[in-house]
């Protein structure tokens, strides 16, 4: 027989909202709310950014995609390379949230936080991810962190215009000993082929890249998978290091 967890107290709000508090070694606390039984269907692209860049310096990819049901689809790659997929339920203030086991890395990690939709001036997209990933035997940033993940994103649907115009671009993380940082002209979400970037191919329908990097860290191509971001006119990828994970962020000029 399992002990019991502490005394559980929940209140009602005028809205019908439940806040549910257990008392037990530590307070827990969560609002659970309605879900939503209808949605405007749309894709989301969302940059991962750990808010510790210098020991988790990859850049995270996301596309969420809403359901007319309020389902949430979401399917991405963290900024340490691992993939990232499952299903969330749309709340009725427009928020999901992602309870997600890392049941492939040994000992597992664990994902949890969620997102909120908005229509703000650069982003229709918001939220952080606390993300925990114990010390592995191997891979990228195999020594294991405890961190957060902001999240910032837009809406996708074939035909929105893709970056483009004199943009700076920046190619930082994977072990390189110091960023690669240009300013370019891009065309239609494409960057002028470079020393650096060999090959660059789009997936309209989804709002997707996929390029070919020479790094000097590791003296070969390397490939990179990224996402478009329409509101605030960029890009964002990631690609692997040697221990830690890459980005790619190509955007408007400061």
């Amino acid at each position: 027989m399992n002990p019991p967890v502490g005394q559980v107290t929940a209140t009602q709000d005028s809205d019908g909202h439940l806040l549910v508090t257990i008392q037990s070694r530590s307070t827990l606390t969560g609002d659970l709310r309605p879900t939503a039984s209808s949605a405007t269907p749309r894709q989301y692209n969302i940059a991962l950014a750990s808010t510790d860049s210098v020991t988790i310096p990859g850049g995270g990819i996301l596309r969420a995609v809403v359901k007319s049901t309020g389902g949430v689809n979401y399917l991405g790659t963290l900024p340490d390379g691992t993939a990232l997929w499952g299903r969330s339920q749309l709340l009725d203030n427009d928020t999901f949230l992602i309870y997600h086991p890392l049941r492939k890395l040994s000992p597992r990690g664990i994902m949890t936080g969620g997102f909120t939709l908005a229509n703000l001036p650069t982003t229709d997209i918001t939220g952080e991810l606390k993300w925990t990933k114990p010390p592995q035997a191997g891979g990228l940033n195999a020594a294991g962190f405890d961190t957060i993940l902001t999240g910032n994103g837009c809406i996708y649907a074939p035909g929105m215009p893709l970056v483009s115009g004199p943009v700076e671009l920046e190619i930082t993380g994977g072990d390189l000993p110091t960023g690669l940082i240009s300013t370019i002209n891009a065309s239609g979400g494409r960057p002028p082929f470079t020393s650096f970037i060999r090959t660059w191919n789009i997936d309209v329908a989804r709002g997707t890249f996929r390029s070919a990097l020479f790094t000097p860290i590791r003296s070969s191509r390397v490939s990179c998978a990224g996402i478009y971001l329409p509101k605030s006119h960029s890009a964002w990828g990631f690609f692997k290091g040697n221990t830690v994970g890459g980005r790619l962020d190509m955007h408007p000029q400061p």
